[in-house]
């Protein structure tokens, strides 16, 4: 059993080392000034074992579970578990002085916990996952200052961008304001940048902005679900944040979720293409007589690509207009409503 707690919800896992992080769900006292909890929530007052907290060791009516997610009795947050050795290692919090609780969220490869926490959109904790059976420690404590919070989890979603040109970045996206934040996570304190998505005066996130990177791309998208926008930001090349800017708004697209799908077919022709280019030269330099004849060969393989790549095109646009041009950086990315 978690200790001290009811139950969990939102959790993450890191694989180096092999533990889990979860969101403690604990009871507390609601319904009065002086209680926990000034609201009881929707299902009203029960009988409750209070068990952390300045009310601990109180039995009565109270509430549990999300609507004691952020109060005083919040003091646990994300425990860790250790998945070996089937143990409790000890729990991780944000900065008493911003709030109560939080979220995890784990990088791809689990280099990095994030802490989104219970605090109007403050503060993020960034946790650092050491070896197997021993507690992660808390590697820095980064101000994104969402505007618009409550003391609630405002941070809606986050992506971690990891590779040679951009090292180790984090995006943090709110419900709350027009903004997102990127963390360049390789320096020491880490560089904080925000870039303003659209001068709308209201936030255009809806009630749960999503946030997805399209790998080997500069891209990552955003969505606008209260004005049925989509904003593409683009990185820049030289993997300095600082230089983000948001390249395309798109209009008229309806958005709940975002996933990033691998067009694997374009992929393969693009592959296809690079190949051919690159026998028709090593022919053209040898002197066997048999160059041009190769050469003139790959040509007729390139164009005949070229063409499978132009009617696919043409099929999945909308207007059956053909595209201008070839863009190898296809965000290839799939909205769901």
């Amino acid at each position: 059993d978690i200790p001290l707690s009811t139950g969990s919800y939102e959790m993450a896992y890191s694989p180096i080392n092999k533990h889990i992080y979860l969101r403690s769900r604990v009871c507390c006292t609601c319904g009065a000034p002086e209680a926990d909890a000034e609201s009881c929530g929707r299902m009203g007052p029960s009988l409750v074992d209070v068990m952390t907290g300045p009310n601990k060791g109180f039995s009565g009516n109270g509430t549990c579970s999300n609507a004691c997610e952020g109060t005083v009795a919040d003091t646990h947050g994300v425990f860790e578990f250790d998945t070996v050795s089937s143990t409790f290692l000890g729990s991780h919090n944000i900065d008493s002085k911003f709030g109560f609780g939080a979220d995890p969220v784990a990088s791809p490869d689990g280099k990095y916990i994030a802490l989104l926490g219970n605090d109007g959109g403050q503060s993020v904790r960034i946790l650092k996952p050491s070896k197997n059976g021993e507690l992660s420690s808390v590697a820095f404590d980064i101000p994104v200052n969402f505007k618009g919070g409550d003391q609630g989890v405002v941070i809606t979603d986050a992506v971690f961008i990891e590779n040679d040109v951009h090292g180790d970045i984090a995006v943090f996206a709110s419900s709350k304001d027009n903004d997102i934040v990127m963390v360049d996570l390789t320096r020491d304190p880490p560089l904080v940048r925000k870039l303003t998505l659209t001068e709308a005066q209201e936030s255009t996130g809806g009630r749960d902005r999503k946030i997805e990177w399209a790998p080997e791309t500069n891209f990552i998208w955003v969505s606008g679900t209260d004005s049925d926008e989509m904003y593409v930001v683009e990185l820049s090349g030289d993997g300095d944040i600082s230089k983000a800017r948001v390249s395309t708004t798109l209009t008229g697209v309806p958005s709940s979720q975002l996933i990033f799908v691998e067009n694997y077919e374009r992929k393969r022709l693009i592959q296809m293409m690079a190949t051919r280019n690159s026998l028709a030269r090593n022919d053209v330099s040898s002197s066997n007589g048999l160059g041009t004849a190769s050469l003139v060969l790959s040509i007729i393989s390139i164009v005949l690509v070229l063409g499978m790549l132009a009617k696919d095109m043409m099929k999945k646009n909308k207007n059956g207009k053909p595209q201008d041009t070839i863009d190898t950086k296809s965000l290839g990315s799939k909205i769901t409503s």
